[in-house]
């Protein structure tokens, strides 16, 4: 196979299943998925963009409500003075890797605070 630098060619990658079909790609784009519409949310009472959306504000009253500083906060999450600063003075993002952390130490109130519903 040559190849010219210019466009890449197309790779399909099979693991367990079938090819799709054109059946399923038109399927897929009259469910509205292709074209940019959100998927339907499959929780009941839950919804994940808004949940997104709200996470600098929920993991801040997070941090806040359940350390005693940014010291505690780096101590905690083994992470950079730099980054508990951040947590400690102002809404910012967190990674998925951190919420598993606080939901280690803290199950039920990092489930309500950050997820708004009561741990199982």
């Amino acid at each position: 196979m040559s190849f010219d630098g210019g466009a890449y060619p197309n790779v399909t990658v099979l693991v367990g299943g079938s090819l799709p079909t054109v059946q399923h790609m038109q399927s897929a784009n009259a469910s509205g998925i292709a074209s940019g519409q959100k998927p339907v949310d499959a929780v009941e009472g839950v919804d994940p963009f808004l949940i997104a959306k709200q996470m600098p504000v929920r993991w801040w009253n997070y941090i806040r409500g359940n350390f005693t500083g940014w010291k505690n906060v780096q101590d905690c999450f083994k992470i950079s003075e730099r980054q508990a600063r951040k947590w400690w003075d102002k809404p910012c993002g967190v990674h998925a890797d951190k919420i598993a952390v606080a939901k280690s130490l803290h199950p039920v109130q990092a489930e309500q605070m950050l997820f708004g519903m009561a741990a199982e």
